[in-house]
């Protein structure tokens, strides 16, 4: 077997598979027509809360593959990384959600809780974005993580 023989048929069918469902799904997040995007400005609560919650089940479902599909030994340290941006990513989406379930309470906590998830969210891109840049060249999965854009 050669450098370039990979035995990746699992992996590359599971990643294009879960990826389709963030993809899809983390959409809600992008504006849109006269839609400002689920947690931008003009947005709801309720509208960001769904999004996130939706959006964290997915990357779950993602982790959860990545952790039980066989894994390339060329794929090991992407694979690795990609596990921690997701990670990173549902944290930041959970917490997120949390403190907006509260939408009347003024406690600080909510507000701290907020500011922690939107902080793991915007070092989650960074984190997938080494992670692609980690699969060998001449066999990166398709879709690049969040192809569709995401603004979570």
């Amino acid at each position: 077997m050669s450098i370039i023989d990979i035995d990746d048929g699992a992996y590359i069918t599971m990643w294009a598979r879960d990826w389709a469902v963030v993809d899809r799904d983390a959409a809600a997040f992008a504006p849109s027509g006269s839609n400002p995007g689920a947690c931008n400005t003009g947005g709801t609560k309720i509208g960001c809360y769904q999004a996130s919650m939706q959006v964290a089940d997915d990357l779950q479902a993602l982790l959860t593959d990545l952790k039980t599909t066989s894994t390339p030994s060329q794929f090991a340290t992407a694979n690795a990384t990609l596990e921690q941006a997701v990670e990173l990513d549902i944290t930041g989406l959970n917490l997120r959600a949390q403190s907006l379930t509260a939408a009347e309470s003024r406690s600080p906590d909510d507000d701290a809780m907020f500011s922690q998830g939107m902080a793991s969210i915007h070092q989650a891109p960074p984190e997938f974005s080494t992670a692609y840049a980690e699969f060998p060249s001449y066999a990166r999965p398709s879709p690049t993580p969040f192809a569709g854009g995401y603004a979570g």
